[in-house]
């Protein structure tokens, strides 16, 4: 192993002096060759990293065909991840769950690369708003890119991390209009639950907050400079400093927390997924695409699903449950596939109706508006070229740092949460 990481070292630091060379025109030297050293090495390890985090995923595993099990769950995103892996909890209840997309893999995890994360056919489906003279005017062809994960943790793997519960005057709203259960005392002890929250500024909070979740919560290893001007920006307006996530105050400026673990990515697949990995009774099959659920028409009950994988036609059978887990638009699009949507529309495209419901007519999406744009006599963050610059010294940083690496996301820092 020691001689495959010096092999790998050496072709790494040759590589970077190449694009060194490229980039800037000379050979590195001195402390730019030390430092190039340092984040080859840095490199290496990530490297081996990475096939570690590879070995943590749960395998691909083909359940033969008109196999059986008690529950079978569509789409391995947030949701699908979290209730596969709570149900498999119950050693004796055998669970299915079926995904789309590939494995996840570390680099996807480093969170400066997210936004090419919205352009990567491998793992996103790319869906496209249609042309609309409401919104997206600006875009070609009046059409926003509506990016969905196609990977084991789903959009979980291509959003940019913020961590954000919602304001509790919501979630008393579904209670007062009928919906028992989901008021703000209802859901945040789930909330809670979930958390492992190491954000030292509020992590006495233990009213709110907890520290032994699945998922991490901490702020980004970086801070700009102009998100503490802008924080304090704030301060001297007469904002308070708050914990957005709190249920408390919500009117003021902050730091954003974010889904992170030592600087890395925490999908739901690695939160949940990971840890259940070595359970015989969950079975995960990958790159599997659902075409329907498989429903008895006289009963009305949903029985199992058929999915596709490698070209081959499986159906797979479900004793107690089929859980449809499959996003926004992936899921009514399995419903009406399946025959259960507006009977006109299901027979126009030629699906047999089974049940008659207005399946994805209150599909519903937030229009958000990009940030201002200000120019700044110099940069004050990460720039894609600085990547490229040995004498960086957040390269080193980069690889070397903590345990796994301390990237950092270029898109947001700070953020106001006004009164509305």
């Amino acid at each position: 192993m020691k001689c495959w990481l010096i092999l790998i070292t050496v072709i790494s630091t040759v590589q970077a002096k190449i694009q060194y060379k490229n980039l800037y025109g000379r050979e590195p030297f001195g402390n730019s060759f030390v430092n190039m050293l340092s984040a080859a090495q840095g490199a290496t390890l990530f490297a081996l990293q990475g096939e570690e985090f590879m070995h943590a995923e749960p395998p691909d595993t083909t359940p033969n065909n008109r196999d059986q099990f008690d529950f079978i769950v569509v789409g391995a995103g947030t949701a699908g991840a979290t209730i596969a892996s709570r149900l498999s909890e119950i050693p004796q209840v055998r669970v299915l769950l079926i995904e789309a997309g590939r494995s996840e893999n570390l680099v996807m995890d480093i969170p400066i690369i997210v936004n090419f994360l919205q352009f990567n056919n491998d793992i996103n489906w790319k869906y496209r708003t249609e042309p609309s003279n409401g919104y997206c005017t600006a875009m070609t062809d009046k059409r926003c890119n509506w990016p969905r994960g196609r990977v084991m943790g789903g959009s979980s793997v291509l959003n940019y991390m913020i961590a954000t519960r919602g304001h509790p005057k919501d979630y008393d709203r579904w209670a007062e209009l009928g919906n028992e259960g989901w008021s703000w005392k209802d859901v945040l002890p789930y909330f809670k639950k979930l958390e492992s929250f190491n954000i030292n500024d509020y992590v006495s909070n233990q009213r709110v907050h907890n520290k032994n979740g699945p998922v991490s919560i901490e702020y980004p290893a970086f801070h700009t400079p102009l998100a503490t001007a802008f924080l304090k920006a704030g301060e001297e307006l007469g904002y308070p400093i708050i914990d957005y996530n709190s249920g408390n105050e919500s009117v003021g400026f902050s730091y954003l927390q974010t889904t992170l673990k030592d600087g890395m990515r925490m999908s739901s697949s690695v939160a949940y997924l990971h840890p259940a990995r070595f359970r015989k009774n969950l079975v995960v099959t990958k790159n599997s695409l659902v075409r329907k659920v498989l429903i008895d028409r006289d009963t009305k009950r949903a029985i199992g699903v058929e999915f596709v994988k490698r070209g081959r036609i499986f159906q797979v059978y479900a004793s107690k449950e089929v859980i449809l887990s499959a996003g926004a638009i992936g899921s009514p699009q399995i419903l009406m596939l399946s025959g259960i949507g507006p009977t006109g529309h299901l027979q126009e495209m030629g699906v047999k109706p089974i049940v008659d419901l207005p399946v994805g007519d209150n599909l519903m999406d937030h229009i958000g508006c990009g940030a201002l744009m200000f120019q700044v006599d110099q940069p004050v963050g990460m720039r894609f070229e600085d990547l490229a610059n040995p004498m960086n010294p957040y390269i080193k940083d980069f690889f070397l740092r903590t345990k796994r690496t301390a990237h950092h996301s270029r898109w947001m820092r700070g953020s106001r949460f006004p009164r509305c």
